[in-house]
């Protein structure tokens, strides 16, 4: 799939019941540092944590060491699932 009909695709729509990344801007808390993190699902970004927070949050060397944002990531995953 092309990147354009995958902006296409996901564009601005907004589906009813679905938050918009607005909804997000406050940050989730947590006690949980570590293993705690990887293991909730909740909490793991994966791959979408900075630098900064996985230092703060002792996870450095326990996710993958690139970094990537949520964009990114998404179509990755759409791109794997049309092939």
């Amino acid at each position: 799939m092309s990147e354009d009909s995958f902006e296409a695709l996901m564009g601005d729509k907004k589906a009813p019941g679905i938050r918009t990344s607005a909804a997000f801007i406050t940050p989730q808390r947590t006690k949980r540092r570590g293993l705690g993190i990887v293991h909730d699902p909740i909490v793991n970004k994966g791959t979408g944590f900075s630098i900064a927070e996985r230092d703060y949050l002792r996870i450095r060397g326990l996710v993958p060491p690139r970094q990537l944002d949520l964009a990114t990531q998404t179509r990755k995953i759409w791109d794997a699932v049309q092939e």
